[in-house]
């Protein structure tokens, strides 16, 4: 360890902010020793702060003016130290395995040895490119994380495949067999899983600039001007129903209305009251000419809702059941006001978001 002690200081919101976000990294798996622990770096006038689950490797950064030094602390007591600290900097002396922080008051900590106690070296992972790099906006990576997010399939739903995002050239694509989303946001030269936990961890690195995208034959990258995310891509690329959900979603349904997202959503979230779970949350839309009426079989609950306007005129009622939760869960993520809604009694609902399209698949029989 170091002979003599170190002493660097460097800004509390600067550091605080790296730290919460580079937090995240952290699994703090027991059984995985490196998912519980964190690297704090400053080298070349950068300050690093890094993380990983022993697949991902997670590292925010910023200009700092301070000497170099580096040090691996336990994630959890570090970070929860370090959300605390209100003081305008805050000092690291690094003196053997012995780290005090003065900030606020002076608080001890230990850095994390090997068996022997001697520093360990912390994992890295280098990814020389493959192909094109892509931009996405922070307008992109959010409309990912919203609406493609909306329609994947949970921890408790099978198959395991469709809890990823599938991602190339033309759009990320999202289900669960009963909901599905386009989502024209070009990522990957060629068709790619990527991970709900990879991509619930750009959120991290992704900043005003919005975040650069490259790959490898292994791992995809995730790179901004404020941190960097080295994702392990996930397995299984070829038992994902892309070319079926490309068909489905891009058949454009016949009939056609806009509807005010805060009145539909609210009257779902109204009528999701009165579905049963045991019945799949069982929702009848019937659009009718007057309007789109909600009904609750269970219950024997209905609601009937105004359209803005009809872009088809209809040439008689279209009645259908479809999962209310799932609607619920879709319309929430959308972020505009006035919504195409599409729809055919064989075919289902689709949700026109901006240029995201959602669907929403019928339920065996019709009530």
């Amino acid at each position: 360890m170091t002979a003599t002690a170190v002493k660097v200081t460097v800004p509390t919101v600067t550091l605080r902010d790296l730290v919460s976000r580079a937090a995240k990294g952290s699994t703090n798996v027991d059984l995985i020793p490196m998912s519980g622990l964190m690297q704090v770096k400053a080298e070349g006038g950068k300050l690093y702060v890094t993380t990983t689950d022993n697949i991902n490797y997670l590292t925010t950064y910023a200009d700092v003016t301070c000497d170099n030094f580096e040090m691996v602390l336990q994630t959890k007591s570090f970070a929860q130290t370090v959300s605390k600290i209100t003081s305008i900097d805050t000092t690291f002396v690094i003196e053997g395995t012995k780290v005090t922080i003065e900030a606020n008051g002076k608080y001890n900590l230990s850095l994390v040895t090997d068996a022997e106690g001697n520093a360990i070296v912390f994992p890295s992972i280098e990814v020389s490119p493959i192909g094109n790099t892509y931009h996405l906006t922070s307008e992109e990576v959010k409309s990912i994380l919203t609406l493609s997010k909306s329609s994947k399939a949970e921890k408790t739903e099978v198959p395991q495949v469709l809890q990823n995002y599938y991602a190339d050239s033309e759009r990320v694509l999202t289900t669960n067999y009963f909901k599905a989303c386009s989502n024209p946001v070009k990522v990957s030269d060629s068709p790619i899983l990527i991970s709900s936990i990879v991509m619930d961890l750009v959120n991290s690195v992704v900043d005003e600039s919005g975040v650069d995208v490259y790959q490898n034959n292994d791992y995809i990258v995730f790179e901004s001007t404020t941190g960097k995310l080295v994702g392990k891509k996930a397995d299984g690329i070829s038992d994902y129903p892309a070319s079926d959900l490309i068909g489905v979603i891009s058949n454009t349904l016949a009939s056609s209305v806009q509807m005010n997202r805060t009145l539909f959503i609210q009257a779902v979230d109204r009528m999701c009251l009165f579905v049963d779970a045991y019945e799949e949350n069982r929702l009848t839309l019937n659009f009718t000419s007057e309007g789109l009426n909600l009904y609750a079989p269970k219950s024997d609950s209905s609601e009937t809702i105004n359209y803005i306007s009809v872009d088809t005129p209809l040439v008689s009622d279209v009645k259908f059941s479809i999962n209310g939760c799932f609607l619920k869960n879709q319309l929430s993520a959308c972020d505009k006001e006035a919504l195409t809604i599409r729809f055919s009694d064989a075919a289902g609902l689709q949700i026109v978001c901006g240029e995201t399209t959602l669907m929403l698949g019928l339920l065996n029989d019709v009530e």
